[in-house]
């Protein structure tokens, strides 16, 4: 690296090229241990048994690559791009603030949307000893509140704003420019979203 000055002027130039080659190799690492799970391919929606050869082969896609080391680019235009690399259809200009995305190859995430702290977009599920699993759509301009979850099968038309701590159930149709809120998330009336109130 570089050599260190007698004063140790040029230390940190030699910790902070260090630490960028150890952070890019943690995203190269991991884009290719995801796609390794893969296997070059893409995950298809699910409806199986938890005993049948479909739901082993989707498992591990969830449960071996690691995205904790994501927190490090919350808020930054980086992890838009790392979110493509990963195989999420990822807009322009999204601001991702701190979401998990599980199912990186079912999920479509639109242009100008806005992903909170904590929310939660899962095109998953285990109910009953049956794992069903579809697409999650999010169109243009949308915003996904903090800590709301987006359950599997959902589509989110454009411009639409989904609450803080809001659950939008399997299978929900949200149509463009409304506003949903609650657990079961539900849609507000015209008056009741004006007044911010449920």
């Amino acid at each position: 690296m570089f050599p260190l000055a007698s004063d140790g002027g040029l230390y940190w130039l030699e910790t902070l090229g260090t630490a960028l080659l150890e952070l890019a190799f943690t995203v190269g690492f991991f884009v290719l241990a995801e796609r390794a799970v893969l296997g070059l391919r893409t995950l298809r929606p699910r409806f199986c048994s938890i005993y049948e050869r479909p739901f082993w082969r989707h498992e591990p896609y969830w449960k071996v690559p690691s995205i904790l080391y994501l927190a490090l680019f919350n808020g930054t235009p980086v992890k838009p791009l790392i979110w493509r690399l990963l195989g999420v259809r990822m807009g322009h200009r999204v601001f991702d603030d701190g979401c998990r995305i599980l199912e990186r190859t079912l999920t479509q995430v639109g242009d100008g949307c806005a992903l909170n702290a904590g929310s939660t977009l899962q095109a998953h599920s285990l109910e009953e000893g049956v794992f069903k699993s579809d697409r999650i759509t999010i169109g243009n301009g949308c915003t996904i509140g903090t800590s709301a979850f987006v359950h599997y099968g959902v589509v989110v038309g454009d411009h639409a704003r989904i609450d803080a701590d809001s659950f939008l159930m399997k299978g929900e149709q949200v149509p463009a420019h409304t506003q949903w809120r609650g657990n079961p998330a539900v849609a507000l009336t015209t008056d009741a979203a004006c007044r911010g109130k449920p």
